[in-house]
């Protein structure tokens, strides 16, 4: 993911976009995975923060392969709110 930005961020792209979006998803979903084994706050924010990269990147790659993009924004779509319930749920503020 890493590569990916600083990729995009030398010589942005179509291509670049979808390997940012493609990576964010990816990191998304382990994220969601070590968040829901150990209720974590920390990475149930990451996979929020992974989803919402892939939203911005994801349409500006989609002419690159628009099946590509259709996939990876229905997972964003499918996925996404279920990271921001793990937020609500993991990072309650402790009184």
């Amino acid at each position: 993911f890493d590569l990916s930005m600083h990729a995009d961020r030398i010589a942005p792209s179509a291509t670049s976009h979808v390997f940012v979006g493609v990576s964010a998803v990816q990191l998304a979903v382990d994220a969601m995975r070590t968040a829901q084994a150990g209720k974590d706050c920390d990475a149930a924010k990451r996979a929020q923060t992974m989803f919402t990269q892939a939203q911005v990147d994801m349409p500006m790659g989609g002419s690159v392969d628009a099946t590509t993009a259709a996939a990876v924004m229905g997972a964003v779509t499918q996925y996404g709110p279920v990271a921001d319930q793990m937020v609500k749920a993991y990072c309650k503020v402790k009184k």
